[in-house]
């Protein structure tokens, strides 16, 4: 029997690397960043603070929220403040180490070298 090459690991599917990590497939990080996005947008202070940052309006924002690049901006913005970075993971049932893995998986992501 063949083994599947993905693994589900907090509802999300991974994959092993060549080097025995597990990396986020680009469709799971993506959901997790369009949720951090709706987090972002349930408060209005905070995506006040996501639009003056990114210097989209909100007409730019909902044209662009599925496009991998504003997604990791996305994840970047939350990552960048522990406040949202707790409140994000404590809503979504997610840890920390989960929003890493999302945003190495996006545009921009560099891998981490251990």
């Amino acid at each position: 029997m063949a083994r599947t090459p993905f693994f589900l690991v907090e509802g999300m599917f991974y994959s092993r690397c060549l080097n025995g990590r597990l990396t986020m497939q680009t469709s799971a990080a993506e959901t997790v960043a369009l949720k951090a996005l709706t987090h972002i947008a349930a408060d209005a202070d905070i995506l006040t603070r996501f639009l003056t940052i990114s210097g989209l309006g909100a007409a730019d924002l909902r044209r662009r929220a599925g496009e991998p690049e504003l997604l990791a901006a996305v994840l970047d913005f939350v990552l960048s403040d522990d406040a949202i970075t707790r409140s994000f993971a404590v809503t979504e049932g997610v840890t920390a180490e989960t929003l890493h893995a999302a945003r190495r998986a996006l545009p921009g992501g560099a891998a981490e070298s251990y």
